[in-house]
Parts: structure tokens; sequence; C-alpha cells
């Protein structure tokens, strides 16, 4: 990350090499080294293994002037910036962005997840995973809230629909299942693996919801039921 680079291991002969970026902490499209990048956290590939996404920003989750998500076409190594999440900060009366961690391909319609996090000088936390419509770029929250203001936390445990969840601080890590209708996530600051269910991709309708839980004896009870703990299992039923 603080290489400013996104790097390839060729696996025939182990040898690294550069494949975009060149060093300086900057947001500058181009092709290969003449491109520079921010920090770059996550990436993911399309299903044409040609086009590889990725997100950079700062790392202190409250700057946001380089915060954005980006991709590079593999056969010419051209950078290009192709989105930025806006939110209307009313204590300054200015536009911040969110600072985003992970990223995720939805091969099947057309789509990316990205999860973000920021935060107001480290007083207010915010945390939320947003799917962009790839042609529209068009953002819809599903899961966790954008802020509307300052002056209060929206970051937390909360199973529910779409802003009706809470999720914790960064989210590391993202994958969607082979069906594109289940996003598995890590869920940093919960100690979780959770996921959103995607019923409707044209009328979305998101849930977030935790996994399974461990009992006393070890064995794992859906949720709803009587349990103390709140170790999350990497499972899921329908």
């Amino acid at each position: 990350m603080s290489n400013h680079r996104i790097r390839e291991i060729d696996l025939t002969t182990n040898i690294v090499s550069t494949l975009i970026g060149n060093g300086t902490a900057s947001t500058i499209n181009g092709i290969g080294t003449g491109a520079t990048l921010y920090y770059p956290k996550d990436i993911t590939l399309d299903i044409t293994n040609n086009i590889l996404y990725f997100v950079q920003g700062e790392s202190d989750s409250y700057s946001t002037s380089h915060t954005s998500v980006r991709k590079v076409t593999l056969s010419d190594s051209q950078v290009t910036t192709i989105h930025r999440e806006s939110y209307h900060n009313s204590a300054y009366g200015i536009t911040s962005y969110g600072n985003p961690y992970s990223i995720q391909i939805d091969p099947t319609n057309n789509a990316m997840y990205v999860a973000y996090t920021t935060n107001h000088y480290n007083v207010y936390w915010s945390s939320w995973i947003s799917r962009i419509d790839l042609a529209t770029n068009a953002s819809t929250i599903i899961s966790g809230v954008k802020p509307a203001q300052w002056n209060a936390n929206y970051y937390g445990y909360t199973e529910g629909v779409a802003t009706a969840s809470r999720i914790g601080r960064w989210v590391n890590g993202m994958f969607l299942d082979t069906t594109n209708k289940i996003l598995y996530f890590a869920d940093y600051g919960n100690n979780r693996i959770r996921t959103v269910e995607v019923r409707n991709y044209k009328i979305p309708e998101f849930t977030a919801l935790t996994l399974y839980k461990r009992d006393t004896s070890g064995a794992s009870i859906p949720v709803g039921g009587t349990n103390p703990f709140r170790e999350t299992l990497f499972q899921y039923q329908f």
C-alpha cells in the first residue's frame, strides 16, 4: 500500500514487476508507471480478465483528497478514475468523500460493491457498503449508513435491511458467491464474517446478518437463538 503501486507476479517464473504506479503518492491517470496511485488497498478482476479495479485512499480514514475507485485496462495499462462516493458534510457545508477499503465485482449485473469507512478527526465514524452500477455510476447503499452530518457515529453492530443495519469500522475483504446473490464481508470492527443478501437487483432489497453463532457446547445455532457468544462461523443457510 505505501509503495503506491500495483504489482504483478509471473506464476511461471515468480518474477515480480510493477504494473502501474511509480511510487509517487498522488492521483494521476495515465499508462503504466506514468500513472500515480495513492495508498491502493484492494483489487478485483473482471470476468474477462482484462480490467483490474482497485480502491485507494488515505490511511487515516478522514482525509479524502484522493479517495476513489479506479481501473486499469490490462491490455494497455491505462489507468482511469471511475467513481468517488460523495456525501454532504453539513457541519462544514462542504462535500466530502468516502474512504474505500474493499471492492468486489458483480460480473452478471455490471456492478461493483465498495466498502467505505470514514471519520471526522477520529471522533465520529461511519461505515457502509455501496453497490455501484458500472453503466450509470449510480450508487445505492446496501448496508450501513453514509454520514449526513458529523454529530454522531454511524457504525456499530445491527442486523437489518440496508441503512437500518450497522457495520463496524473497516471492511477488510469481500467475496460474492457464484450465484451473485450473497456478498460475504469481513467486518473487522466487529470481529465477524457477515453477509448481505441481494434478492432483487432491479429493486434492491438487502439484508445484513451474522451467519451462525456458537453455543456453550461449541455447536452452531442459527441467528435468533439464545446465545451469549458472538463468534461468527463462515456458513450460510437459506
